[in-house]
């Protein structure tokens, strides 16, 4: 259960802009779903949410030097605003004295206002997504309940439409009724880690769900984990530095171009697949089976990315 959290806090981390490609026109970013299905009392997501609190901390940092960037663009926007005034009175005197208007003072900080980063989204409601897509880098959402995540989101709706294009980590063209004032995001993603009960799940109509749940890696432990060691058995600041390093290689765009060899082995793995996808007939386990390669290629992303990351010289793969 660890591994798959950190997986998917790894690849939320990483964010859109880092990609895996296999031949000329797959190409998949980090982002993964997971959702623990365990009995009540079982407080599923108390190691996920361990695992969570670096992303935290990071974004913190990142809103702090933002609102310093903000500040200092205050600043100059005042220093800005009386030279602008200063060139008015020097323009007119020079007007009366018959002489050229002195150049006008020039000033690029309003075209590049800083867009307020954000990692973490703890809301479903679309338009609270799409404010907190706006920087294009990829979100994280966690969830001890999902299943009103799982319901709500259905295919044809404004949040499944959300969700389901947070999972392609693409660009998206925000559609007005879901944002008055934004109209695209770039790099789209939206990470899911959530839990549920095995009732809530069999209430759900999955067959009206296939395309969430066909992406969706599901986690099923078979006996109550041991949390309170768990929890303290992975260093915080070791994590944090893992996923610090994770969060500046996915600054900038980059593609994981898969080996020959590993391309072929993954195009065996993806007929296997498919043929299980048409043995079952249609419904959500055929659905499920039909998104292995996409789910295998995501995971061999981020497990690459953290074996990178977890060297005694980091060095971003490539």
């Amino acid at each position: 259960m660890a591994t798959s959290a950190l997986l998917v806090i790894a690849g939320a981390a990483i964010g859109t802009r880092v990609r895996a490609r296999a031949g000329a026109v797959w190409s998949e970013p980090p982002t993964l779903w997971a959702c623990v299905v365990t009995p009540a009392g079982w407080r599923r997501m108390a190691v996920a949410a361990s695992l969570s609190k670096p992303l935290l901390t990071i974004e913190e940092g990142e809103l702090a030097r933002w609102q310093e960037a903000l500040g200092k663009l205050a600043q100059e926007k005042v220093i800005h605003d009386a030279a602008l005034k200063n060139h008015a009175a020097l323009a007119k005197r020079a007007e009366t004295e018959g002489r050229p208007e002195p150049p006008s003072p020039m000033w690029s900080g309003g075209q590049s206002a800083p867009v307020m980063p954000r990692i973490t989204v703890n809301e479903t409601a679309p338009p609270a997504i799409v404010e907190a897509a706006v920087a294009g880098r990829g979100l994280f959402y966690m969830a001890e309940e999902g299943g009103k995540l799982l319901r709500a989101a259905r295919p044809g709706e404004p949040l499944g439409e959300l969700v389901l294009a947070g999972h392609d980590g693409n660009a998206f063209n925000v559609p007005s009724a879901m944002h008055a004032d934004i109209r695209r995001i770039e790099g789209f993603g939206l990470s899911l880690l959530i839990g549920t009960v095995p009732a809530a799940l069999a209430d759900l109509k999955v067959e009206r769900n296939d395309a969430l749940f066909a992406r969706m890696m599901w986690i099923v432990p078979t006996r109550k984990p041991a949390f309170a060691i768990a929890r303290h058995a992975a260093d915080q600041t070791v994590i944090e530095s893992i996923l610090s390093v994770l969060r500046n290689w996915g600054d900038t765009e980059h593609e994981l171009v898969l080996a020959m060899q590993a391309v072929e082995v993954l195009e065996q793995a993806v007929r296997r697949w498919e043929q299980e996808a048409a043995r079952l007939g249609g419904g959500p386990a055929s659905a499920w089976m039909e998104r292995a390669g996409t789910r295998a290629m995501r995971v061999a992303l981020v497990i690459e990315m953290l074996r990178a990351a977890t060297t005694v010289e980091p060095r971003r793969p490539g």
